[in-house]
């Protein structure tokens, strides 16, 4: 376990909405490093649509530099350790 590099990761994606409602749908999740699996986006692509989720909230979450989406949300992202070319955080 290392302490990464670059700790700070922006997405080059952007969200075509520059404000939130009144009223959002919110999605808050530990999910200890499953975000890089197959299953993952079209899960959170599902849930999307079901529930209208604007916002996703990740806890323990893998990321690297050339990431450009997680599950077709931009993110911005802070590491707080780095391991096998991975960076973790939230």
């Amino acid at each position: 376990m290392v302490t990464p590099d670059i700790p700070i990761v922006k997405s080059a994606a952007t969200n075509k909405k520059r404000y939130f409602p009144d009223k959002f749908s919110l999605l808050c999740w530990n999910i200890h490093k499953e975000n890089l699996k197959k299953e993952f986006t079209p899960l959170i692509q599902s849930w999307k649509k079901t529930y209208s989720i604007e916002m996703v909230l990740l806890q323990e979450a893998r990321f690297f530099n050339t990431l450009s989406s997680i599950a077709d949300f931009p993110f911005a992202a802070v590491a707080n350790l780095s391991l096998s070319g991975h960076s973790s955080g939230v």
